[in-house]
């Protein structure tokens, strides 16, 4: 199992959960203001706002996974060179 990850992967997995939360998001403007169901509107509208409700759930929960994988990097990216800055020190030890 390798735990190697590059901080390009890292952007690329962040801006993908972005680009995800925005396109539903962006459905959202699509749905119909009003129906006309019949004896039907009723269930219809509520399923509506169930999807809607729905929706707008994972785009808040793909945007957090977005803000999570940033942060995760950006303490990956410290904490490497934190190490880096630790062996290098050991470079300039007398031998």
């Amino acid at each position: 199992m390798s735990t190697d990850v590059t901080f390009a992967t890292l952007s690329a997995i962040a801006g993908t959960l972005d680009s995800g939360a925005q396109s539903i998001e962006g459905i959202g403007g699509g749905a119909p203001s009003g129906v006309d169901a019949g004896v039907m509107t009723a269930f219809v509208s509520s399923l509506l706002g169930t999807l809607s409700s729905s929706a707008a759930g994972v785009s808040e929960g793909l945007a957090s996974a977005a803000s999570e994988v940033r942060a995760g990097a950006q303490a990956y990216g410290e904490t490497d060179a934190s190490s880096r800055a630790g062996f290098e020190s050991y470079r300039n030890l007398p031998r």
